[in-house]
């Protein structure tokens, strides 16, 4: 299956992943306008420290939310499954960093497609400001 995916930041690669936020639009029945938005906020955070695939779920997932779609992670992760044969874990925590879910580092280019601050806030209200406890990163 690996062999499949086309050299990274090749132009058949950006397709591909593309291709990918389209499967899994069309799967959960999702707007054209979400999908395309999705495409644009997954372009757009390459280089995150999510890997692409996940990225996409990602994406999806955020301007599904913030569209008013109601879209839950449970069922993208079922989605995910049922396309891919992988569920896909939906904005983890990042353990590694105080900000823990890249998309922060995002938040004006997703502001810009959905221009709704109480709609960030309450998309981000369940995890706003937790940062990971110093402590963590002790060895005993």
């Amino acid at each position: 299956m690996m062999s499949d995916i086309p050299r990274a930041g090749t132009i058949a690669w950006y397709e591909y992943y593309a291709g990918k936020v389209i499967e899994l639009g069309d799967h959960m029945e999702l707007p054209e306008e979400v999908v395309n938005d999705a495409i644009e906020l997954w372009e757009e955070a390459i280089g995150t420290s999510r890997s692409p695939l996940p990225l996409v779920v990602d994406c999806l997932y955020i301007c599904a939310k913030l569209s008013g779609n109601r879209v839950g992670i449970k069922a993208i992760k079922r989605a995910t499954k049922d396309l891919w044969g992988k569920s896909i874990e939906v904005l983890p925590l990042d353990r590694r960093r105080n900000e823990r879910r890249w998309v922060w580092k995002f938040k004006d280019f997703i502001m810009s497609l959905y221009p709704d601050e109480a709609a960030w806030e309450d998309f981000t209200e369940a995890w706003q400001d937790k940062i990971v406890d110093p402590e963590y990163f002790n060895e005993e």
